[in-house]
């Protein structure tokens, strides 16, 4: 039997860096309101959280996106865990996810690669990190370059908001601020609705970064009447992996705690039912937990036919199932609510069905 294991202990750096970008003053374009104030509130709440190396940066032109890039870099190979903040406007083409500087001018689709940096860019500058690599994008805002920009190529296509990708390396997270295909709201507090929340939940103290952006999920949406739905993408182990120190759930020595948070199992659903398309076929999907370690997939589109899987981990933010028989991997996403697999020899997911609800 392939066995997991589940550390309940918070993984805790002891080199934590964080590079933040805020682009609000752009040249061609009206200035959004609060990507410099995001900054500042991701950099108290990341100081305040212990990371070692802070970098804050408002409004850089390409040129200084690239060498803050570069720089930092260098001071990700050598940390635990590294950050990348990014707030402004960003676009998709093609399927591919640019940021954007304060100097883009993007007259033409044929300007993005030249004018504009690529996300996967981003993820290049934190591939060293040990532990975690984690980017946050605040950037699906309404584009407002698309009504100016010329098009040159019919295979040139420039979406709203940006594309759905998997990290290619390990322990890496994406975190968007609206799902694929659709806008964030820029706020009209001090803070954007996702940076808002994220500044409250990001570095709670012992709380797993997967939870703690779950919960940036439904505060989003609860804020915004369900307009806005961030979304991750990627996957980590089955330790807890915090950027604050500290107890989860911490209370005021007068509150007694009724269960231990160190010594408490993980909450886990004895069923999982999935649904979506196959390609073809409209498709219900039910997974029944058989004790601890041991899944089957009870009803699919084979009628009675019945899979079964091994937990390989498991976790109140991700489980992951092994079957045998087919040498393949499921994803359970129990976050965004979402689903995926690979076969054993690859390293790419590809996205199944969605949770449509768990018991």
């Amino acid at each position: 039997m392939i066995g997991y294991v589940l550390c309940m202990g918070a993984a805790l750096a002891d080199k934590r860096v964080a590079l933040l970008i805020g682009n609000s003053h752009y040249t061609a374009v009206g200035a959004l309101n609060n990507p410099g104030n995001d900054v500042g509130a991701m950099a108290s709440a990341l100081k305040g959280a212990g990371f070692t190396i802070v970098h804050a940066n408002i409004d850089l032109s390409r040129e200084a996106m690239v060498k803050a890039l570069r720089s930092f870099e260098d001071e990700a190979t050598v940390a635990d865990i590294a950050v990348i903040y990014y707030s402004g406007h960003g676009m998709e083409m093609n399927g591919i996810n640019y940021l954007v500087p304060v100097d883009a001018r993007l007259a033409s689709d044929r300007d993005v690669e030249d004018e504009t940096i690529t996300l996967d860019r981003a993820l290049r500058a934190i591939d060293g990190a040990r532990q975690l690599k984690l980017v946050i994008l605040d950037a699906c805002r309404n584009n407002p370059f698309l009504p100016k920009m010329t098009h040159t190529a019919a295979t040139r296509a420039v979406e709203r908001g940006l594309a759905r990708v998997e990290p290619s390396t390990v322990n890496t997270l994406i975190a968007f601020s609206a799902k694929a295909g659709t806008v964030a709201q820029d706020g009209d507090g001090a803070n954007s609705p996702f940076t808002a929340s994220l500044i409250k939940h990001l570095v709670e103290p012992g709380v797993d970064i997967r939870l703690a952006l779950g919960e940036v999920r439904d505060d989003v949406m609860a804020s915004t009447g369900n307009q806005q739905e961030p979304f991750v993408n990627g996957s980590l182990g089955g330790r807890t992996i915090a950027l604050a120190e500290g107890q989860p759930n911490a209370r005021p020595p007068s509150i007694p705690d009724a269960v231990s948070s160190q010594n408490a199992a993980p909450t886990l659903p004895r069923q999982i039912t999935t649904k979506g398309f196959n390609g073809r076929d409209y498709v219900e999907g039910v997974f029944v937990r058989d004790g601890t370690t041991l899944w089957e997939e009870r009803n699919s589109q084979w009628g009675k036919a019945a899979f079964h899987f091994r937990a390989l981990q498991q976790s109140s933010a991700e489980i992951i199932l092994y079957d045998p028989s087919r040498k393949m991997l499921l994803r359970f996403d129990l976050v965004n609510k979402t689903s995926a697999w690979r076969l054993e020899k690859s390293s790419e997911w590809v996205p199944l069905y969605d949770i449509v609800s768990m018991k």
